[in-house]
């Protein structure tokens, strides 16, 4: 799994989006976060299910 830069990437993004969703709810609201947190979630999201979809382990 650490070999895989999919699960980092992924990882990274989900963290990424909560940390952005956060700051940009205490400067500007809960809409514009969700607008902006939103799309980097599903592109980990994305990554991550395409990774375990494509796992040779399977």
């Amino acid at each position: 799994m650490i070999g895989n830069w999919r699960y980092m990437l992924g990882a990274i993004l989900f963290l990424g989006s909560g940390c952005l969703f956060l700051f940009i709810y205490s400067s500007w609201g809960l809409t514009l976060a969700y607008i902006v947190s939103l799309p980097i979630f599903a592109v980990g999201v994305i990554l991550v299910w395409r990774s375990i979809r494509k796992s040779p382990h399977r």
